[in-house]
This record gives C-alpha cells, sequence and structure tokens, in this order.
C-alpha cells in the first residue's frame, strides 16, 4: 500500500477498533499515524478476524476529507471479503505534543 504521507509526524491520527463477528472474540484496538505501516496492519488484523468482522475507522485530522476518502480506497478490499467498514472523522484534531 502507498500513501500521500510521508512522515508520521505528518499523517492524521485514526483511531481503528477491527471488532470480530463473535462477541466470544477479542477487539482490536490501534490508535497513532495513518501510515502505510498502520493501515496494512489494519488490514490484516480484519481479515485474520473473517468474514462477518467490522472495521470502525475514527480519523483526526483538520481538514480530514481528502484522507478519509484516501482510507475509503485504501480499506475497500476488505469489503469483498464481507468485512464491514465504517470510516467517520473525529470531532477532535489530533493532539498537539508538547514542545
Amino acid at each position: 500500500m502507498t500513501s500521500i504521507m510521508t512522515s508520521p509526524d505528518e499523517a492524521p491520527w485514526i483511531r481503528a477498533r477491527v471488532v470480530p463477528p463473535h462477541c466470544d472474540e477479542s477487539v482490536i484496538e490501534r490508535i497513532g499515524p495513518l501510515t502505510p505501516y498502520m493501515t496494512q496492519t489494519i488490514v490484516e488484523d480484519a481479515i485474520a478476524s473473517g468474514r462477518g468482522t467490522t472495521v470502525q475507522l475514527e480519523m483526526r485530522s483538520p481538514d480530514p476529507r481528502h484522507e478519509l476518502e484516501h482510507l475509503r480506497r485504501r480499506v475497500d478490499l476488505l469489503t469483498g471479503r464481507g468485512i464491514h467498514v465504517a470510516v467517520r472523522r473525529a470531532q477532535r484534531s489530533r493532539p498537539r505534543r508538547a514542545a
């Protein structure tokens, strides 16, 4: 997978929850910069959880419209495997780092 983001410092932050189809399985939650590595990890988590899994993605970015669409295209392959993907914008922007 490729990304227009080149650095974790420049990437929007994402919160991803991979919810397996059965209640007795563990939910996987990942929070961090949306790098190609993070995207690939989320996709692999979802595929390993199998058909019926739900992936909830919440992005924190000052202007996420373009980034949300780009993310949707990157995880679109999951829907063909019976995995539901819900992408939304977070209400707050990414917290600033202390200097």
